[in-house]
């Protein structure tokens, strides 16, 4: 079976996706320091460490690290492979920037390790893990046999249109996943223990009696221990609420971009089926962050929801893709459509002199 450059690709994207998990897992399993050293494994050259040693928490730490790895050669040989056999330099670019950023990638899981899991770095670390992701997925798209099969001069909608919106709604979903490796590593995810209500109340907890009325309840609840503070601030607070507004405003841009993709480009399967896909990853995505809290943080459960995060925002950045590859502004309508109407008046004119003959 012949092997295409696209077919790595989509491979690539694939193998990320898995990376992501495992990585999620990590951190659900509070297991980002059970191997305490890096780039080795308890002085261990990495695939050398002894397989009957991976056990609790090193299994999934050094999995991540050796995943990470043959991510990383991967990354190396689908650029090589670019820069020999595609000519496009935009495409060239995105390449040699996924090779780029997986070296800062690893880089930012040794020093992880090294300075004892900052926020910071841990949050900087899972959100360029998404950076990474679009980069391989654009190239697994542009390299694709889809990519030019439809015709790319049909002009967007005036105002808001279907180019603007999905990029919106891609960035939108980018900036929540920010907020979620933020609210992850800082500890947040529990200080607001109950779903709708935040504490029995519809008023969140944003005045100094709340915050304290807060870490009474944490404490009542036994909830410290599995949050691994002893007292809730109120930058945690307002962290885990951005996130829920966050999720608010990821629904209505999801919504948004499903309903005018329908009404728009019904008949173009490139838009719908991501469009309806985004719908389904939405709702599955709510489902787990509400039992994310209501199961205070159940590790396969908060894994589910990092990587269903990531496989939003992959499907989003693939819409977007298509959506901006197809679809021409507006703004450069104007141009073919005087032209038109020249060729129009040429052969009103043509026909006027056979008359006057």
């Amino acid at each position: 079976m012949k092997i295409t450059l696209s077919g790595f690709a989509r491979f690539l994207v694939a193998w990320i996706l898995l990376l992501i998990l495992f990585g999620g897992h990590v951190k659900s399993t509070n297991s980002g320091l059970s191997v305490p050293d890096w780039p080795n494994t308890y002085g261990h050259f990495m695939f050398s460490f002894p397989w009957d040693q991976m056990v609790g928490g090193i299994f999934w730490e050094h999995s991540h690290r050796m995943i990470a790895s043959l991510a990383g050669i991967f990354t190396f040989v689908l650029t090589w492979w670019v820069l020999r056999t595609d000519q496009r330099k935009w495409v060239r670019q995105v390449a040699i920037w996924s090779s780029v950023v997986v070296l800062v990638q690893g880089v930012l899981g040794g020093m992880t390790v090294w300075f004892n899991l900052p926020v910071w770095i841990s949050s900087s670390h899972g959100t360029l893990a998404q950076i990474y992701l679009c980069l391989v997925l654009t190239i697994a798209a542009a390299t694709g046999a889809r990519w030019n099969q439809n015709p790319t001069n049909r002009s967007d909608s005036p105002g808001v249109g279907l180019r603007s919106l999905v990029l919106a709604t891609t960035l939108t979903i980018f900036c929540q996943l920010i907020l979620g490796a933020v609210m992850r590593h800082s500890e947040a995810g529990l200080v607001i223990p109950d779903f709708p209500t935040m504490f029995g109340s519809w008023v969140p907890p944003l005045t100094s009696d709340r915050l304290a009325f807060a870490n009474q309840e944490l404490w009542r609840m036994n909830l410290m221990y599995k949050i691994g503070l002893q007292e809730v601030t109120m930058g945690q607070i307002v962290i885990h609420l951005l996130h829920r507004l966050g999720a608010v405003a990821v629904t209505v841009m999801i919504v948004w971009t499903f309903v005018k993709v329908r009404r728009e480009q019904a008949q173009n399967r490139m838009f719908v089926r991501p469009a309806e896909g985004l719908l389904w990853l939405l709702m599955i995505q709510v489902t787990l962050g509400i039992l994310t809290i209501l199961t205070e943080k159940q590790p396969e459960v908060t894994t589910l929801h990092v990587v269903t995060g990531a496989i939003t925002l992959a499907v989003s950045f693939l819409l977007t893709l298509h959506v901006r590859h197809q679809l021409v502004p507006p703004s450069k309508q104007p141009t073919t459509m005087t032209v038109q109407a020249k060729e129009g008046q040429a052969k009103e004119g043509q026909a006027k002199e056979g008359v006057a003959a």
